[in-house]
Order: C-alpha cells, then sequence, then structure tokens
C-alpha cells in the first residue's frame, strides 16, 4: 500500500525525467559535472541544493516514486547458451561480468532471457541520493526498477507508452527491485594492489636518486667556484705583483 499517488522517476545518463499524476507535462532535471560525472555523484550537498529548487519551483507533492533506470545509465551485457555455454555456464560468466564493474558500490541483476542471462548492472549511490532526497521531503520509493525488464514500450524518453508500461508492470516485478539486491562492493585485486605497491616504491626510489645526484651535483658546483674564485685571485696577484717594465 503505497501512501501517495504513484509517480515515476526516469533516470537516464544526463537527467533524470519525472512523471506527477495530473501534471500537463513530463519535468526534466539535468545532470551537471559540477555534481554528477559519468553516473558518479561528486557533489551530494549541491546536488540536494538544487534539487530542493527543482521541488519547490515545479510545487511537486508528496509522492510515492517508481524509479526506472534507463540503459543509458546502466551496464548490461548478454550471456548466451547458443551454441554454448550451458545456463549454469553464463550465469558463471555473469557473475565474474559484475564483479568488474567500475562504481564503488554495484547494485545488479541477472535476469533470465531466451537464450541465457543478461547481466545488469547500475550506480547504487545515484539512485540512493535520490531516495534520500526524496524521503527527505516527504515522498517514498516503493520501486527501483531496471528499464530493461519494462519492455519495449519504454523509450530512451519518457513517454505515455512508457508511463503506462510502467505503471502497469511495476507490482508484478518485486523481484527485480534493486533496493531488495545485495550489493557488490568493488575490490582492488591482491595481485594489481602488490603491483602497483611495487611501482610506487619503484618511482619513489627513482625520485630519491634524483633528490641525491642533486644534491652531488650542488656539492661539485660550489667547488668548482670556489676553485675557480682562488684560481682567479693567484691571477690578480701574479699579475700585481708584476714589476713593472
Amino acid at each position: 500500500m503505497t501512501k501517495f499517488p504513484i509517480g515515476i522517476i526516469y533516470i537516464l545518463r544526463d537527467k533524470f525525467q519525472i512523471y506527477i499524476p495530473n501534471f500537463s507535462s513530463i519535468l526534466e532535471f539535468r545532470f551537471l559535472p559540477e555534481f554528477i560525472r559519468d553516473l558518479d555523484v561528486y557533489n551530494k550537498e549541491l546536488l540536494f541544493n538544487l534539487l530542493d529548487l527543482f521541488i519547490k519551483n515545479n510545487k511537486i507533492p508528496p509522492t510515492s516514486f517508481v524509479i526506472v533506470i534507463a540503459d543509458s545509465a546502466s551496464i548490461i551485457k548478454d550471456f548466451l547458451t547458443t551454441p554454448q555455454p550451458n545456463l549454469e555456464e553464463a550465469k558463471k560468466q555473469a557473475d565474474e561480468f559484475l564483479e568488474h564493474i567500475p562504481f564503488e558500490e554495484v547494485a545488479s541483476k541477472k535476469i533470465l532471457i531466451r537464450n541465457g542471462i543478461r547481466a545488469y548492472a547500475a550506480n547504487k549511490d545515484l539512485y540512493e541520493v535520490m531516495r534520500e532526497f526524496l524521503t527527505h521531503v516527504g515522498s517514498e520509493v516503493i520501486y527501483v526498477l531496471p528499464g530493461t525488464i519494462i519492455g519495449p514500450e519504454l523509450h530512451p524518453s519518457l513517454d505515455a507508452n512508457g508511463i503506462n508500461a510502467i505503471l502497469k508492470k511495476y507490482p508484478t516485478l518485486k523481484e527485480y527491485n534493486l533496493t531488495t539486491q545485495p550489493v557488490l562492493h568493488l575490490t582492488t585485486n591482491k595481485k594489481e594492489d602488490k603491483e602497483e605497491k611495487e611501482i610506487e616504491a619503484e618511482i619513489s626510489e627513482i625520485a630519491e636518486g634524483a633528490k641525491n645526484e642533486k644534491k652531488s651535483d650542488k656539492k661539485k658546483m660550489i667547488i668548482l667556484v670556489a676553485v675557480f674564485v682562488i684560481l682567479l685571485g693567484v691571477l690578480v696577484f701574479v699579475y700585481l705583483t708584476q714589476p713593472s717594465v
């Protein structure tokens, strides 16, 4: 049971679109590199402030939201079972693929398709920030769904067909709700970590050697200048003490 009328937030790569019941048009909020870049949240405070202005300026009432993440804001790869491998092998390949998604926290699903497995991943931080803000202003988020499971009615931009499909299908898609999916944390490969430390040590050693070499060159320069001054003094002395002709 939802608290409020159902609304939709459709997250794309460069913006989100928002459908509110009884509003005459679909609203848009564009992402700027100052707070979101490549689907990563860089400035949460700035994002919250701008979202607050967006809500107030558009007079958006408390709403029960279904958040849908477009394919353009997701990472998707299909692992097919025809002609090879079998379904279990396809699941294994999907798991390995999802382990290497380059987000700090990854929300993922393995979706059964006709000829195999579809590996789906999204940046958890992106929709969690949205959910946190909406809760803060009195709304709620009841589902976060991959756009890929809605079907062909959902287009790259939100329209009447996509809205109707989401509102009709979301209650039957509970198993795909990303908020109920265990999150994969980005881990560093131990071998790569060791190699990185070795490289850092090598760079440090080279830098230290260059520093010592610079000190040595400086000492040599001081000695050469001192010798030059002494020789110059001797030359002047010899010149001044020569008997005049």
